[in-house]
């Protein structure tokens, strides 16, 4: 039987192929000190429930970030007349979501500026609700992925909320800036410097989403995590987020056709399918996190007691 066994295929694909992995990955977790289990445990524990807490906070999203883009549109409307503040929403759509996406919901964009007169107090309200709402309960599970001891009280969430709307903020602005300072060079250069441009293009918004990923795990949660964790961590998002973009756009106009299915609310189906997108990126990484630092404090302690002297009873 043993020898029909070694004969078998699947036991010389095993032979070839999976032995070695196996082989490599125990040595590079022995290397690691264990870094890669706890990663691999990391990733077990978001399978395990971060599908479910991301179907929950895009729900959540669905409420706060319609109301964010009937807030901005009311704002830039003070400032710009209705077309270039149309075309700064889209600006801060193509930031946030995948090409077909944004498309998808620029239609939304266009009747909101329509009725912009309207819906600026409704506009606030619902925003400083649903914010509380969104914030409270991402940080309800940061505070469970990353063992916090205790929580926020009710305004401090609120005003977590807040503060993490006008960080944000704040991003997308110095992104779309950046954008535009990007179109402002290519049409200096001719285009002379179009492979550097396209690099950066590439390289900026990562930038920009890795300091989102790093605002979320760094002040988010209740506990204080380590910036050595927190880095790695929120730059591996951003680039998963920069690749989940693209390949959203080729699921969007290759596998699916969304408006033939759902029809009229085939904007709501889209967004919420990208929030689902966005929120197992940001719990995954979390999880990635709260291993590092656990890591970190497991050397931390061991280097503590190696360098600790012994201690020699004098005798009387």
């Amino acid at each position: 039987m043993h020898r029909l066994f070694r004969y078998n295929i699947w036991f010389r694909i095993w032979v070839l192929f999976f032995r070695p992995l196996v082989r490599t990955g125990i040595w590079l977790n022995n290397t690691t000190n264990g870094l890669l289990s706890r990663i691999g445990r990391a990733i077990d524990n978001f399978l395990k429930y971060g599908p479910h807490e991301a179907s929950a906070l895009s729900y959540y999203a669905l409420f706060s970030l319609f109301p964010l883009l009937l807030l901005a549109i009311v704002i830039l409307t003070l400032i710009l007349d209705a077309d270039a503040a149309s075309n700064q929403i889209q600006d801060i759509l193509n930031v946030l979501f995948p090409t077909e996406a944004a498309a998808i919901l620029e239609d939304g964009v266009t009747s909101a500026l329509e009725q912009r007169g309207s819906a600026s107090l409704f506009a606030v309200i619902v925003l400083l609700w649903s914010s509380a709402n969104l914030f409270g309960n991402l940080e309800k599970i940061l505070n469970l992925v990353f063992n916090s001891p205790v929580g926020r009280k009710i305004y401090e969430r609120r005003l977590v909320g807040i503060l993490m709307i006008l960080s944000f903020a704040v991003f997308l602005l110095a992104s779309i800036i950046t954008n535009l300072i990007f179109s402002f060079l290519g049409l200096i250069f001719l285009n002379k410097l179009n492979t550097w441009l396209s690099l950066a293009s590439l390289l900026v918004p990562t930038a920009f989403n890795a300091a989102i990923f790093a605002v979320l795990y760094g002040f988010v949660p209740a506990r204080r995590l380590r910036w050595d964790a927190i880095l790695p961590a929120s730059i591996l998002g951003g680039l998963t987020f920069e690749f989940a973009k693209k390949a959203f756009v080729w699921y969007l106009s290759s596998l699916t056709n969304f408006s033939l299915v759902y029809g009229s609310v085939t904007t709501v189906v889209v967004f919420m399918l990208w929030m689902f997108v966005i929120f197992c990126i940001v719990l995954l990484y979390a999880e990635i996190c709260a291993a590092i630092d656990d890591w970190l404090a497991d050397n931390e302690a061991q280097h503590l007691q190696q360098r600790q002297p012994d201690l020699f009873l004098i005798p009387e």
